[in-house]
């Protein structure tokens, strides 16, 4: 995979698709935003039973998204296994955490390889433990956060050197 010495490369991770598949997961089950940017129709919209007029703004729950039932199997549990082979390609219209099309966010392969290289490093020299007291123990709780960001409350991971 990765040498103790190496710096992560993007042929790196082409070889590590469950590193990805983790992060991806890790994303769904708690993005970086709980709305998207409000967007506005410049015609009338259909939403079921509903029609949206012109100019009237719209926000995207991402957390309803991300979590919806109907859409993920099992939302609420930790399965990267939902982002691997053909399962991703059939998941890639439902995983939006950087919103999708023409307005998605700009620095999304940013992001994503960053966090793929972080990871890789902080994998290969720690192992990472959640405190047993920890309030996040069986899931990520968030704070308030006035902008729609969702950061994770009072967090603290032990690192131990391997």
């Amino acid at each position: 995979m990765i040498g103790s010495k190496e710096e992560p490369t993007i042929a790196h991770f082409g070889r590590t698709p469950f590193l990805t598949a983790v992060i991806r997961e890790s994303i769904r089950m708690n993005g970086p935003t709980n709305i998207a940017i409000p967007r506005f129709a410049d015609t009338p919209l259909e939403l079921g039973p509903y029609t949206v007029p012109p100019n009237t703004p719209i926000v995207l729950n991402m957390c309803g998204i991300m979590g919806n039932p109907r859409k993920w199997d099992e939302p609420g549990h930790f399965n990267p296994d939902r982002f691997m082979g053909d399962e991703q390609e059939s998941n890639e219209g439902q995983w939006v955490p950087f919103a999708f099309g023409p307005h998605q966010c700009p620095a999304k392969n940013f992001s994503l390889y960053e966090q793929r290289t972080l990871t890789a490093m902080l994998l290969r020299e720690y192992a990472w433990e959640v405190p047993q007291d920890s309030i996040h123990r069986d899931r990520v709780k968030n704070a308030f956060s006035p902008f729609s960001l969702s950061l994770p409350y009072d967090v603290d991971i032990v690192f131990r050197r391997i």
